[in-house]
């Protein structure tokens, strides 16, 4: 494996389970997820998403 695939299998070691989609089933639990946090208006702008992203790096 090379360097830079190996950094990016470490940083997404790292990531909350939240963030890592595991197979079909999870991704369509959160998709759903995803569309019950919009209807409840549960949602971040672009800036603010960046700003919590950069905030991991």
């Amino acid at each position: 494996m090379s360097t830079q695939k190996q950094k990016l299998y470490n940083v997404i070691e790292t990531l909350p389970k939240e963030l890592v989609i595991e197979n079909e089933e999870d991704f369509i639990s959160k998709v759903e997820e995803g569309i019950q946090d919009v209807k409840r208006g549960n949602v971040y702008s672009i800036d603010e998403a960046f700003s919590e992203i950069e905030k991991c790096l």
